[in-house]
């Protein structure tokens, strides 16, 4: 027969089994309950930031389209002898304007769709990234001088190459400066730097003295569905795609973008880009070696 004292021991080990098993379905349970939780709280906060970005769209797609049909209201109403020469060409200059601000928004929009599922692609070569800088300075040159801000590059002598994808990479880097001018005072400057980076890259550096980023802001700016200054009255217009398609572009070339900013003291947005193609990088490491 089991003595006293082994069945006292059998006893309190089936107790502590018992309650061991029990504390670990506990957790079990809490664990799953934290992370439901969380879950809820990240979904919650992804539909709130889609909704106010879906308000913001339809304010930034009203704007262009109450312009469109309101100055063609106009030409359509009055006669064409009640309007002189000038103000049918003025409104069909708003018209035209117009019209082109609702396309690139709406293509922009359809880009980043394509961009989440997967369909855009990408065909890199070794590209001139200076070039590309002062296509896109040219093109910005009336808006940049309208607010006095003065454009420069600087490039690191003999470095002119990146192997990217030459309208993808002109793209990312026209949002950027277009930016960078967008969110300036006027009399700034917005310099565009090119250096050599570690591991065969180039570091692109886009910098300006605009009105900058909290750490919280720049989160939202690269986010999907982010846009800073959400408002519908906000002082500056914008769908807020720029950055999240630049981002995504930037990631499938195996570059990288970063910002860093804070408020009123500017922004800096790094690009850094393969210099070379992957074999070539791979076989510039083995030499070293």
């Amino acid at each position: 027969m089991m003595s006293y004292r082994a069945a006292r021991g059998s006893g309190r080990n089936t107790l502590i089994s018992r309650y061991t098993n029990s504390l670990g379905n506990a957790v079990h349970r809490h664990r799953a309950e934290i992370a439901l939780r969380a879950s809820n709280v990240e979904a919650e906060l992804a539909n709130r930031a889609r909704a106010a970005f879906i308000a913001n769209m339809s304010h930034e797609l009203r704007t262009p389209l109450n312009a469109i049909i309101g100055f063609s209201d106009v030409l359509k109403v009055h006669e064409a002898d009640t309007l002189t020469t000038e103000q049918v060409s003025e409104f069909c200059g708003y018209i035209n304007d117009s019209a082109v601000d609702l396309l690139s928004m709406i293509n922009r929009l359809l880009e980043l769709t394509k961009l989440q599922s997967g369909a855009v692609s990408i065909n890199p070569d070794t590209i001139d990234i200076n070039e590309i800088i002062d296509v896109c300075f040219s093109e910005l040159s009336i808006k940049a001088a309208d607010a006095n801000i003065s454009l420069s590059r600087n490039t690191e002598r003999g470095l002119n190459s990146v192997y990217a994808d030459q309208s993808k990479t002109r793209q990312v880097l026209f949002n950027i400066i277009d930016n960078a001018v967008k969110f300036s005072e006027k009399n700034g400057t917005i310099d565009v730097s090119v250096s050599k980076a570690p591991n065969d890259r180039v570091r692109i550096i886009v910098k300006d003295e605009g009105i900058g980023m909290s750490e919280p802001d720049i989160e939202l700016a690269l986010s999907r569905f982010g846009q800073i200054d959400s408002g519908l009255d906000r002082r500056y217009d914008g769908s807020g795609l720029g950055l999240p398609i630049a981002k995504a572009l930037i990631e499938l070339q195996d570059g990288r973008l970063t910002i860093e900013s804070s408020p009123n003291a500017g922004t800096s947005v790094a690009l850094l880009m393969p210099a070379c193609a992957r074999s070539d990088r791979s076989r510039s490491v083995h030499n070293k070696q």
